[in-house]
């Protein structure tokens, strides 16, 4: 059997002998397990004290069990295929097209790895939901994922397009809100700019969440007069007027 490759081993389907599970295969003098654990059972899902959302599941039964693969999407069903022999890390992002199913775009974050049957993910915000998959993976890095996608959450699911709103109040002093929407998991930008196009403020620059956002402008110092706000967040970008008024 030297250069061939030989399947071998515990369950076989009825039409044609075709390994169903439990198998390896014996290639060039090593044996490779070519078969997933199984899918965890996902036994609880909701939100904690705090608003973050809380994920209990059971773990695979099978010999060669190592471990799941938390992976939150971005705001949309995480269609995430973890490649066979790839070991994660949390903080991974997989991305389209290597990490995502053929015709999806977006991102989809690792937000854990290990043996453990529950899961709380504290980096994300009260009121707003967020979907997931858990893959069991083997000894072999072989990924099976959780039979369906899990939303958790206490508030609505990702809007379906960007936008930066009115400031509220407006006019202002000193201080008025302003909220935008993502509709995408990504790094965002929010900057404050006088009539003359300088900028005076950086509300926002980092990583965000799907959702809708809110920011407190705090202009004491300013003098009174129209400032604009614009928001950049991948290839969106958005500019909004508001009045200061001393």
């Amino acid at each position: 059997l030297s250069g061939r490759t030989l399947s071998v081993g515990g369950q076989f389907s009825s039409a044609g002998g075709v390994p169903a599970a439990n198998f390896v295969q014996w290639n060039g003098g090593a044996a490779v397990d070519a078969v997933p654990p199984g899918p965890v059972i996902i036994v609880r899902r909701g939100v904690d004290g705090g608003g973050h959302p809380k994920l209990t599941w059971q773990n695979p039964t099978a010999p060669d069990f190592a471990g799941v693969v938390v992976v939150r999407g971005d705001g949309a069903v995480p269609q995430v295929a973890p490649t066979p022999g790839r070991r994660f890390a949390p903080g991974d992002v997989l991305t389209a097209p290597a990490g995502l199913a053929a015709g999806t775009t977006g991102e989809a974050l690792v937000v854990y790895v290990g043996q453990g049957t529950e899961f709380i993910d504290t980096a994300t915000e009260p009121g707003h939901s967020y979907e997931y998959r858990i893959y069991a993976f083997d000894t072999s890095l072989n990924y099976a994922p959780s039979a369906t996608p899990t939303a958790v959450g206490d508030g609505p699911t990702r809007p379906a397009a960007f936008a930066l709103l009115q400031n509220s109040p407006n006019p202002f002093n000193p201080t008025t809100s302003i909220r935008y929407r993502l509709a995408a998991v990504g790094t965002v930008r929010l900057d404050v700019y006088d009539a003359l196009g300088r900028r005076v403020r950086t509300l926002v620059d980092e990583r965000q969440s799907a959702g809708e956002h809110v920011v407190t402008f705090d202009a004491t110092g300013l003098a009174s007069g129209l400032y604009l706000y614009r928001l950049e967040a991948g290839s969106f970008s958005q500019t909004r007027r508001m009045l200061l008024v001393r």
